[in-house]
This record gives C-alpha cells, sequence and structure tokens, in this order.
C-alpha cells in the first residue's frame, strides 16, 4: 500500500490492543509502525524486576474463560500458575473488624453477590455484544451497583460485605460503578459471580505477563517506537498524520488508536472523535487503585476467600485464590507483598494484581484499513501516559504475604508453594 507516507499503518499504543492490531495488520500485508509513549510495551501489564524477583507490577491473572487472551496464550504455548489459596478472611461491618475463615467470608457475600447479578444473562445474553440487550438496558443504565444493593433486603453485615467486594471489582467507589458494567462481567462467565471471581484472580502467566506482550510483538514483525508520545492526530482525504510531543511528524494511510479511556483525551483529534467517545473520555473510568508491593516479614497463612465459593457452579474447576506472586530472601525470610490502594472514599485493599479487564472501549481509528484488536487480558498504567506508574483497572481482593519457600530447580516464585497473610481494609470487606 506505500505511497508517499511514512509507513502504511500508525498505531498508537503498545499495550495489547495495539500489538495486536500490528501483527493482524501485517499479517495483511501491511507496513506498520507502533507509537509507544512509554519505554517498555506491554501497557497496563508490566513484569518488572523488583525485590531481585519478575513481579507483575500491572495486570497479572488470566482464565481460560476469556477466550482471546486464552487463545493467545495456546498459540504461543505459554502456561499459567495458580496463586495459592486464602484461608483466613477479614471484613469490616459497622466499623467492626470481623474474621473467620474464607469460606465464611464467601457466605457473607453471597446474597448480595447472587442478588445484585441475578438478571446478568437476561440483559447480556450475548455479553461480548452488550448492546444487544437493547431496550432492556435503557431501563437500568443510570443505576449504580450501590444503588441495586440497596434494593435488596440485606443485613447491615452482607450489605458491608457485598459493597466491599463491588468496591473492589470496579477499584472505586460503587455509587460511581454502574450496574450493568456489574452484570455484563458475570454475564461473560456465564451468569455465575462465583466463576467470575475465579476468573479474576486465580491464574496467572508463568513467568509473568511480559512473556505474552513479547511473544506477540516479535510474531507481529512490527517495529516499534518506544518513547514515543503522541500529540494530536489528523485526518483528511489522504491519510492521517501523527504529531509528536517532540515535534516531529509521520504520515500514514490510516491510525489505529488503542489508548485506554483515560489516556484517549490527551490527544487531540482532527476531526474530532465521536461526541460519545469525547463523553467517556472525559469522564474516565471508575477505578482509581495503585499496586503496592512491599517486604514483610514472618511467616503467615494466606487471607481472604478462595475464588470457589461452597456453592460454586459446577463448570469452573479450580479450587484456590490468588492473592500474590511471592518474593522470598532466605537470608532473613523476607517476602514480598503486594497490595492494592485506592484513595477515599475508595477501599484500601491488599491483592496480588490487578483483575483482568470486563469491559473495554474499542479503539478510536481513523482511516482504512482497521483492526478489532483482541481484549487485552490484564490492565495497569495507560499505554500513552508519560510515566510508568501503574494503574491498577480492578483489582480483585487478596491480601497475603507468601512464607518464603525456596523454589525448585527452574521454578521461579510464582509457581513455590506459599502462605500469606492480610493487614485489615480501611473501610469494607476486602480483606
Amino acid at each position: 500500500m506505500t505511497t508517499t507516507h511514512d509507513t502504511d499503518v500508525l498505531v498508537v499504543g503498545a499495550g495489547f490492543a495495539g500489538i495486536t492490531a500490528a501483527r493482524e495488520l501485517r499479517r495483511q500485508g501491511h507496513q506498520v509502525l507502533v507509537l509507544e509513549a512509554r519505554d517498555r510495551i506491554g501497557g497496563r501489564t508490566w513484569t518488572d524486576t523488583r525485590f531481585g524477583r519478575d513481579l507483575d507490577m500491572g495486570g497479572t491473572w488470566v482464565h481460560w474463560v476469556q477466550p482471546h487472551v486464552w487463545a493467545e496464550l495456546t498459540r504461543y504455548g505459554l502456561d499459567v500458575v495458580a496463586s495459592p489459596p486464602a484461608i483466613h478472611g477479614y471484613w469490616i461491618t459497622g466499623g467492626q473488624r470481623r474474621s473467620g475463615t474464607a469460606e465464611d467470608l464467601l457466605a457473607v457475600i453471597d446474597r448480595g453477590m447472587t442478588g445484585s447479578t441475578a438478571r446478568a444473562l437476561e440483559h447480556f445474553p450475548l455479553p461480548y455484544q452488550p448492546l444487544r440487550g437493547g431496550d432492556r438496558l435503557t431501563e437500568i443504565d443510570d443505576l449504580t451497583i450501590r444503588a441495586k444493593l440497596e434494593q435488596l433486603d440485606l443485613t447491615p453485615e452482607e450489605f458491608d460485605a457485598a459493597e466491599g467486594m463491588w468496591a473492589t471489582n470496579f477499584n472505586g467507589p460503587t455509587e460511581h460503578g454502574g450496574y450493568t458494567q456489574a452484570l455484563r462481567w458475570v454475564a461473560l462467565t456465564g451468569g455465575s459471580w462465583q466463576l467470575n471471581f475465579e476468573a479474576c484472580a486465580t491464574y496467572e502467566i508463568a513467568g509473568g505477563t511480559r512473556r505474552l506482550a513479547e511473544a506477540m510483538a516479535a510474531d507481529s514483525g512490527a517495529e516499534i517506537r518506544t518513547g514515543a508520545r503522541v500529540a494530536s492526530v489528523h485526518q483528511d482525504d489522504t491519510g492521517a498524520t501523527a504529531s509528536l510531543e517532540d515535534g516531529s511528524q509521520l504520515t500514514a494511510a490510516a491510525v489505529v488508536v488503542t489508548l485506554p479511556l483515560n489516556v484517549l483525551g490527551s490527544i487531540t483529534f482532527e476531526p474530532q472523535l465521536s461526541p460519545g467517545k469525547r463523553r467517556a473520555a472525559q469522564r474516565g473510568q471508575t477505578s482509581r487503585g495503585v499496586k503496592v508491593w512491599a517486604l514483610l516479614r514472618g511467616e503467615h497463612e494466606p487471607s481472604w476467600p478462595p475464588h470457589p465459593a461452597p456453592d460454586r457452579s459446577p463448570c469452573a474447576r479450580s479450587n484456590t485464590s490468588t492473592t500474590t506472586r511471592p518474593s522470598w530472601s532466605p537470608s532473613d525470610r523476607t517476602t514480598a507483598h503486594s497490595t492494592a490502594t485506592t484513595p477515599p472514599p475508595s477501599r484500601t485493599r491488599c491483592s496480588g494484581g490487578c483483575r483482568t479487564p470486563k469491559s473495554s472501549t474499542s479503539p478510536a481509528t481513523t482511516g482504512s484499513p482497521t483492526t478489532s484488536p483482541a481484549k487485552p487480558g490484564p490492565c495497569s498504567a495507560p499505554a500513552n501516559s508519560p510515566a510508568p506508574t501503574p494503574n491498577c483497572n480492578a483489582p480483585k481482593a487478596a491480601c497475603s504475604s507468601p512464607v518464603p519457600t525456596t523454589p525448585t530447580a527452574g521454578q521461579d516464585s510464582s509457581t513455590a508453594p506459599s502462605k500469606a497473610a492480610c493487614a485489615p481494609a480501611a473501610k469494607s470487606t476486602s480483606c
């Protein structure tokens, strides 16, 4: 397709959506240049070396109910490992901390979770085509998940526990979390909130999410420029021009923009994006989490509930829950503890990483050809933002600090047996 342009297609963002777009366009014979603002690929996933270990600083967990992600793992022959199961559960209600087994906590949240998701498949019979719900969605589109919980006949403890669970899922205040979003998440796992819970925080990629991003990028054969922050995109009848912050410009027959919603507004588009996309970019996402790894000393048992509930759906098979990827020091028995926190009025909670997003904004595209990238599995910092600060979209609650256990030869810390502990959450149910 090459004419007088610098390349056939410019792809803005080297997260999973951008890498997927580049790979598929290359397979169609197009010349592709990927522009990434950060100094790395992977977007909202980020495997980095800390405490002498490879740790996922962003998105972490994957599951076979995520068809696009699982297909990519299968294609590149990547394995997954299960995180350690939780033993203890902690939650806060009426200003008091409660504790029990992980199963006890699951029992407390069950009525609220079941009641708030009972109509998931009714409203989203085809969750990968969410708008097929039609007029039924209009009836509930302005309802928040907190408002839905308030409609249920829950005890104060059940309400607090279920609200804390949803605050964890949204990684933000429940009064800002959309009820339709909650229903779609659960519809994606066959209407089972228990299976949804398992899918969000049980299995991680052996060796970190970096392995999948690197495999896809290498397979694409596309040129990827890091440190290339796009400031504006202009389109006319002759093609498209991307202007970078350093003053340089690149031209192409088409531009595919794969930025996360919270970063989409950082680029000026001419002509403008649709009103709906502009409004969404202005409002941004509810999630406001930050993922933190900390070192704890001593041996502790895992806390927060395991994913399968006592009466869980028979279609999910694992009986484990995840909380952290361990890092250990045999000399001082120090362990790595990952904590995802949200500023008030969100909940503070501990987790081993962030959930896989259940929904995403379609990439903004300019010109043609275009592609529909597979939904990225994990979540973290925006692909086109200037600083590499992790921004987990919605981490699952799971507090833990693994017991330092010496891995066998060839076994990294994520596969070593471990135990963990959890500090109480700042507010409501997560830990």
